[in-house]
């Protein structure tokens, strides 16, 4: 049997070519969307903190920069030792004055840039009000969209800093 001067086998080989390409392509697909995914749960930026030293490495793109580096046993390395401790959740002043038995007069919006985190790292890493404060230790590729960040600005201030091995 033929159609239009071509054998019907040959459109069957053909349909038959052309399930297997879509099936194929389905199955890219899924499989790039799942890696994709999986990439989204990756840490874009973080902190690593060495309280030991006082020391603060942020690590980007697989290289470390050195940060802070804070006096051991002041109030900024016993405040930020604390919520680094504490992360991904709302800490109130009065919980840290009653656990690190220090008397903050200022408001976390201030306090946390007088510590040295400015600009786009205080965006990242931070959310602040006067009463509270929220920290990340690490960004998450799917939050970086969420937080806004000027990229040229935090490459500017990444770059700045002292790369470590």
């Amino acid at each position: 049997m033929e159609v239009l001067g071509i054998p019907i086998t040959i459109y069957i080989l053909f349909l038959a070519f052309a399930v297997l390409f879509l099936s194929v392509l389905i199955w890219c697909m899924a499989k790039k969307r799942k890696e994709y995914e999986e990439r989204l749960d990756q840490c874009y930026i973080w902190l690593e903190y060495d309280p030991n030293y006082g020391k603060i490495v942020l690590h980007y793109e697989g290289k470390k920069y050195q940060y802070l580096n804070f006096q051991t046993e002041s109030q900024n390395e016993k405040v930020f030792r604390y919520i680094y401790n504490h992360p991904r959740r709302t800490i109130k002043k009065s919980e840290l004055n009653e656990q690190q038995d220090i008397q903050l007069s200022d408001a976390f919006s201030s306090i946390i840039p007088k510590m040295g985190f400015t600009g786009e790292f205080r965006q990242m890493f931070f959310q602040l009000t006067k009463s509270t404060v929220y920290f990340r230790r690490e960004v998450l590729l799917k939050e970086v969209e969420k937080l806004h960040p000027d990229f040229p600005k935090l490459i500017s201030q990444i770059k700045k800093l002292k790369e470590i091995s």
